[in-house]
């Protein structure tokens, strides 16, 4: 009986492991960020390290920032995709005030007002 219980326990803990959700961290460590019908603005990355973007940002609200730095050492990759504001307002695509040793590549930031341009201050 002792075998027989030791083999339950080892299938239950592969299938936990099996079942876990592995979806907010890529094979490469970055930590994915994609809308969905739920997200809510600002996207904040508030800790060290490497993002990436799974889809296109779309932000609605004319004073909404799409994404806040809060921390330094951190990388965005837009892998590809945009963050398109509302075309008016005073939001920012990507905010990340008085932060050292960011980086964004790979995208574009485009119809956040007047500041479109500018990715973050």
């Amino acid at each position: 009986m002792k075998g027989k219980s030791r083999i339950q326990l080892v299938l239950w803990a592969l299938l936990f492991v099996v079942t876990m959700s592995f979806s907010a961290y890529g094979a490469d460590g970055q930590i994915k960020i994609g809308q969905t019908v739920s997200t809510t603005f600002p996207v904040v990355i508030n800790q060290p390290g490497s993002y990436v973007l799974t889809s296109n940002i779309v932000v609605s609200g004319s004073d909404v920032n799409a994404i806040e730095i809060t921390t330094d050492n951190a990388t965005l990759d837009l892998n590809g995709h945009a963050i398109v504001g509302p075309g008016s307002g005073l939001g920012k695509g990507i905010y990340a005030n008085n932060k050292n040793n960011i980086a964004v590549m790979n995208g574009t930031v485009r119809e956040f007002g007047h500041c479109s341009s500018q990715l973050w201050q």
